[in-house]
């Protein structure tokens, strides 16, 4: 999953004018976009039950965090993430995107939360071996673990 669209009517009203660049139009309903190609990627994300905008992953690699903006699932239950205190977090969604290719997503994305060395938060999309149907889809051999839902 390289985008995330999530419905304006679902984000606080407090991040609506920061997020104005972020605006697209999708059949008539008002959506914000996050790519992980935008020069400082970000999500929307629930943590703690709060609503946050923070980084989506890392890119920078001065920064002693893993690359990318994805974990994969494996690595996170085998404990190779565990020296970066992750908390596991849901990352509000209603559309994913990978390979120009967009889904319906029901009930959001589970992501992990870390801090770098100066304790700025970063989220990485938890992802896991693909469905064949997800992998036929969008030519990718990974996915998103989706909240109570698998494509």
């Amino acid at each position: 999953m390289d985008c995330i669209a999530l419905q304006l009517d679902e984000v606080p009203v407090d991040f609506h004018d920061a997020s104005q660049r972020r605006l697209h139009t999708r059949d008539g309903v008002s959506e914000l976009r996050f790519s992980f190609f935008e020069r400082t990627p970000e999500l929307p994300v629930i943590h703690e039950g709060q609503f946050r905008i923070l980084k989506w992953g890392n890119k920078d690699k001065a920064i002693r965090l893993p690359q990318g903006g994805w974990c994969e699932n494996e690595q996170l239950e085998a404990g190779r993430w565990q020296w970066l205190q992750p908390e596991q977090v849901t990352i509000p969604a209603n559309f994913g995107r990978q390979s120009g290719r967009w889904y319906l997503i029901d009930s959001g994305v589970r992501g992990v939360l870390v801090k770098d060395g100066r304790g700025v938060p970063h989220v990485y999309v938890l992802a896991e071996p693909a469905s064949h149907y997800y992998h036929i889809m969008a030519r990718h051999d990974r996915m998103p673990l989706l909240v109570d839902q698998r494509i």
